[in-house]
């Protein structure tokens, strides 16, 4: 990545650490990696968001470098670990993007 500035480290919420990659300034925009893959399958979009928004590619619960619990696996929770990821990270709202698996925690 030319020139660009990203961010790794590690949010606790809802009782996990999640990692998260992090670039660029601006309205947030989340990107969520689908199965079997973690934040690092957006590093090709990363760059470009970037030049325009605040862009968090976090690890879901149980994949790359954020938490693996015994629990917590269904949609509506990992929706509510990025809902308070955001808050944590201190936006109020974010355009959340997601494939597979990230779409439908995405759509929760």
């Amino acid at each position: 990545m030319s020139g660009m500035v990203t961010t790794a480290d590690v949010a606790f919420v809802n009782g996990i650490r999640v990692h998260y990659t992090r670039a660029g300034s601006g309205p947030l925009v989340i990107l969520l990696h689908g199965w079997p893959q973690t934040s690092l399958c957006w590093r090709a979009v990363l760059e470009p968001l970037a030049a325009d928004y605040t862009v968090v590619a976090p690890d879901l619960r149980g994949y790359g470098l954020s938490d693996k619990p015994p629990t917590g696996y269904d949609k509506r929770q990992m929706a509510a670990d990025m809902a308070e990821l955001v808050r944590t990270l201190g936006f109020e709202r974010a355009a959340v993007v997601g494939h597979d698996r990230g779409a439908r925690v995405a759509h929760r």
